[in-house]
């Protein structure tokens, strides 16, 4: 098996030399590599982590290439990674009324976020700190009964209470308002509401 991957993936790495694809998805240009550069990494990456001397049998040259996509993605990583720390820190620094009240979850109640089936089915009590429920193992085995099927292989659960949920569009509209980028750019990381993300998790 081991002797079959290098060759696979070289033949994959040099199936299609075209150009960089572009797309457009939602009115947003994408643009990724051909696939045959994708599978290249992806056999790579798999002989490395499942083989030991994986790379014994491969010849310099092809090390050497490997080694260079390997550092072209290694800098991809670090790039987003520097770029969302700023973006995160920048954001931090900001504090519209509507963005810190949603920040903090200890100003938050199980009743005020979620639906009361919901609670229910997570065994929360009403009356908690949203941010103690968050802290207790979740039980989720009651969710499939309150699923509704508006249309076919369509389903909806309610799961936040309206009145939340209008907290959650004033403090994105307050962080765009201030910040001046577009609504994409407000994620709930970047909003620093890391308890919500927790909470859509469990779910």
């Amino acid at each position: 098996m081991r002797r079959l991957l290098a060759p696979i993936a070289l033949m994959s790495r040099h199936v299609s030399s075209s150009a960089r694809i572009t797309g457009r998805i939602n009115e947003k240009i994408r643009t990724g590599h051909p696939a045959a550069d994708l599978a290249f990494l992806q056999h790579a990456l798999w002989g490395l982590d499942h083989y030991p001397d994986y790379l014994r049998r491969w010849q310099d040259k092809d090390v050497d290439e490997l080694e260079s996509a390997l550092e072209s993605v290694l800098a991809k990583v670090r790039a987003q990674r520097a770029d969302a720390r700023r973006e995160c820190d920048a954001m931090a620094a900001k504090h519209p009324k509507a963005l810190d009240a949603l920040r903090d979850a200890a100003t938050w109640r199980v009743d005020d976020v979620v639906s009361p089936k919901v609670a229910k089915a997570l065994g929360w009590a009403p009356g908690d700190g949203i941010a103690d429920a968050l802290r207790q193992p979740p039980k989720t085995n009651g969710f499939w009964g309150l699923l509704s099927e508006p249309e076919d292989d369509v389903y909806s659960l309610e799961l936040f209470r309206p009145e939340f949920c209008a907290a959650i569009i004033s403090a994105s509209d307050a962080a765009a308002a201030d910040d001046g980028h577009p609504r994409p750019r407000a994620n709930l990381d970047v909003l620093g509401v890391g308890w919500l993300a927790d909470l859509l998790l469990i779910v």
